[in-house]
């Protein structure tokens, strides 16, 4: 995952697992304390049997833990969300139902509790999903109270309007407070992610061509030649012309052929295969073949078409386009032998400078003049 996501799904799974214990608790609690209720004398009697009421909410605890642990499966997309929304509904149900049972006994104030769902639901579905659990716990918890009819010389553990109110308002400056200090939390999180990706990327990959670089290249291929089962071959490509394109059209006309290259060597990769930038005009390609000969042609073939780049700046410099080619060397090692990249990486490098030699001896020279041979008339030059 990218741009902060990596960490975001980890805080979902840790919000997941914590939930998941907090109801399986919860749970194992509900039943035996809705069983053993007996309600207070001169109070009215429990609205529903204990033990059934103990069940039942047990078992929506127990229902939610299900689409948490499914939660945990599809940590991304509309299923996440969805599965979120289901256990913050399931969860406020609860909740309601619990004030409801015990609200009419003095020895037990439950009602606090309210401000629980509304704080699951600021943490897991943000500033909208707060509001909207504040408004159902508000209007479910007002009309629980205008319900409320204790018969003379009953008491109640209903509070009052005054204190009703103020709980109902203190419960929305909770869901604000907690839903925007989340979504400050998540962008700085995102915020951190994304440097700590962008720092792994400047450590790991060349920063013009933004191909692996060297050390890369070496983490990559310390597990690939660990592998006894897999023959490896490294190429050595080296540009030839480059420095002509340096010094006649410049440094950025360089720097512009250097990321040409890197996108043709990405265009020939196989699977499996790692191109990094060595550094200057020099790149390597990492393959798990034994077939180095193939991976020659299949590199050297994209040198056959000139450099878009190249051509256009000696255009607008009204300069011949220097020639541009490269140089390549191969280096390949059986399975179940002593492998190390530097002694391949020499290897290949032997390999380069004697194509080099190869082609420097096929090149036709000009048969030029020697001093007895010059024109008459002019000067010769030692």
């Amino acid at each position: 995952m990218d741009d902060g996501r990596n960490a975001l799904y980890r805080r979902r799974r840790t919000v997941e697992r914590v939930g998941l214990t907090a109801r399986f608790i919860s749970a194992a609690v509900a039943l035996p304390g809705f069983a053993t209720y007996h309600p207070a004398a001169g109070t009215p009697a429990p609205p529903m049997d204990p033990v059934v009421a103990g069940v039942l909410s047990a078992a929506a605890l127990l229902l939610t833990n299900v689409f948490a642990f499914k939660a945990l499966k599809h940590l991304h997309g509309r299923r996440y969300r969805l599965l979120s929304a289901g256990q913050v509904a399931v969860d406020t149900a609860v909740v309601l139902f619990s004030v409801w049972y015990f609200l009419a006994d003095p020895r037990s104030t439950t009602w606090p509790v309210l401000a629980l769902p509304i704080v699951v639901a600021a943490v897991r579905q943000r500033l909208v999903g707060a509001l909207v659990t504040w408004a159902v716990t508000s209007s479910a918890f007002a009309a629980m109270l205008a319900a409320q009819h204790p018969a003379p010389g009953q008491a109640s553990a209903a509070p009052s309007a005054t204190a009703a109110g103020l709980a109902i308002g203190l419960h929305l400056f909770l869901a604000i407070i907690v839903s925007l200090q989340n979504q400050a939390y998540v962008r700085q999180l995102r915020e951190l992610e994304r440097l700590r990706s962008e720092l792994t990327l400047r450590a790991t990959h060349d920063p013009l061509t933004r191909l692996p670089n060297r050390a890369l290249l070496y983490d990559t291929a310390s597990s690939m030649l660990a592998d006894d089962d897999t023959a490896v071959t490294v190429l050595l490509l080296d540009l030839d012309g480059f420095k002509q394109v340096n010094d006649t059209l410049g440094h950025a006309a360089g720097d512009a052929l250097l990321k040409e290259v890197a996108e043709r060597l990405r265009a020939t990769l196989a699977p499996g295969e790692t191109a990094a930038r060595l550094g200057g005009d020099e790149f390597a390609i990492l393959s798990p073949t034994p077939d180095g000969e193939d991976l020659r042609s299949r590199v050297g073939a994209t040198f056959t078409a000139p450099f878009a780049s190249v051509a256009a700046t000696a255009a607008a410099a009204h300069r011949p386009p220097p020639r541009v080619g490269a140089s390549i060397g191969l280096s390949t090692e059986p399975p179940a032998r002593d492998r190390a990249l530097d002694t391949m990486l020499a290897d290949a490098d032997t390999d380069m400078y004697a194509a080099k030699a190869r082609r420097r001896d096929a090149t036709p020279r000009c048969a030029c003049p020697t001093p007895a041979d010059a024109l008459p008339g002019l000067p010769v030059r030692s």
